[in-house]
């Protein structure tokens, strides 16, 4: 069943402070109470242009002069739309604050099926897969890049979603793709390291 995206419930489970945190903002809190900091999304040379205010649950950027709650805090620094953020939001949510979203109607549904062994859903994530929808633009050949090297290095294009435009691959020391992060106007947007691919362990045995 396709989730529907609860706006007020996702809102009532995260407080902006908490999205915050998540965003990796560096704030200060003023005598005010209030969280300044810098807009890494505008980029702005003011380092308290952003501003955020716990006890009414909202935000304001000053240089961008746009604001709202937590949601709207995520879709202007990550570059999504209202959706996008919401979803971005509902993936950080714990089990238990996932399941106090559901509904009684659903739970009598849920309690009538038998219940799958719990999947790592980021094991689901097929990195080669995501390669081979990757396409070679001319954004990235007036980079002097060829095809062939864009796709060595996990570089493309997507057109939806979070790492929507420009799209690289993060990898770990051993060759291993981490995650795809995207670059839209210059800057990097990288998923939640919750979303991380961890790298396989290798146990070796004794001869």
């Amino acid at each position: 069943m396709t989730w529907k995206v609860d706006f007020k419930q996702i809102k009532a489970a995260i407080p902006i402070e908490r999205a915050a945190r998540l965003l990796n903002l560096e704030l200060k809190t003023r005598q005010s109470g209030q969280l300044r900091g810098h807009c890494p999304t505008c980029q702005s040379s003011d380092d308290t242009a952003l501003a955020i205010t716990p006890s009414k649950q909202v935000f304001f950027c000053h240089h961008g002069q746009t604001g709202g709650d937590c949601i709207a805090l995520v879709a202007h620094i990550l570059g999504l739309s209202q959706r996008d953020a919401a979803e971005w939001l509902h993936e950080t949510l714990s089990p238990a604050e996932t399941s106090s979203r559901t509904t009684k109607s659903e739970q009598v549904a849920a309690s009538s099926v038998q219940h799958s062994p719990k999947v790592d859903k980021s094991r689901e994530f097929d990195p080669q897969k995501y390669l081979d929808k990757l396409t070679y633009t001319d954004e990235i050949r007036a980079l002097g890049i060829s095809e062939e090297d864009a796709r060595a290095v996990g570089l493309g294009s997507v057109s939806s979603g979070f790492n929507k435009g420009l799209t690289i691959a993060i990898r770990w020391e051993t060759g291993e793709t981490a995650c795809y992060a995207s670059v839209v106007e210059g800057k990097l947007k990288v998923p939640p390291r919750s979303k991380w691919i961890e790298p396989k362990v290798v146990k070796l045995r004794r001869a």
